[in-house]
């Protein structure tokens, strides 16, 4: 199984800018937040602390790339190789709090029935209006993979909105709701 999110934001800020935390919301009080997507790679770091509590884990591989903002070229210059063990793949860097990204509008990266996989499992652990859903979304580093490899990989929302905007912000409780499928998928591994 194959985990990724990136590094780069859309537009720089001043590290000086504090955070505000208000009913479970984090904002920069100006700027951009730069959640899109620190927010994925955060999620995968503590992923990585807790992978140890699991018994039975799958072989799982780690993606952190840069210039997802500026056409995937960092996803462009991964080894074709480093796929080749990899049966499925999620991306941890879409907005809202309940999409899972199968298909852009020009590019299918998997298909609905590895998607509707992932939002039985979301229906098993959560309540109906949190379960996620697939949906076609934006390009991300997944046309790449997609391109490149044809193993079913989705992009799952984060809980960031109106990225790159100076009112970007990240719903912790989506953020957290992400954290527990993406879990809960590792424990069962039954996707592939």
């Amino acid at each position: 199984m194959l985990l990724a999110a990136h590094l780069d934001v859309k537009s720089e800020f001043s590290p000086s800018d504090q955070l505000i935390e208000k009913d479970n919301i984090i904002k920069r009080q100006k700027g951009i937040l730069g959640a899109d997507d620190r927010a994925g790679v955060a999620i995968i770091l503590n992923l990585l602390k807790e992978v140890g509590d699991f018994r039975d884990i799958p072989p799982l591989k780690f993606i952190f790339t840069v210039g997802e903002e500026e056409g995937q070229y960092g996803a462009e210059a991964i080894n074709p190789d480093f796929y080749e063990d990899v049966s499925c793949g999620i991306s941890l860097d879409r907005k809202n709090c309940h999409d899972i990204v199968y298909k852009s509008s020009s590019k299918e990266y998997s298909n609905l029935e590895f998607a509707e996989r992932v939002a039985r499992v979301s229906s098993q652990i959560f309540s109906d209006e949190n379960v996620f859903v697939p949906c076609q979304g934006g390009v991300s580093d997944l046309r790449v993979w997609s391109e490149k490899d044809a193993r079913p990989c989705v992009n799952l929302s984060v809980g960031y909105f109106d990225e790159h905007k100076e009112n970007e912000r990240l719903n912790l409780i989506c953020w957290d709701r992400t954290h527990q499928l993406v879990a809960e998928i590792i424990g069962r591994f039954s996707l592939g």
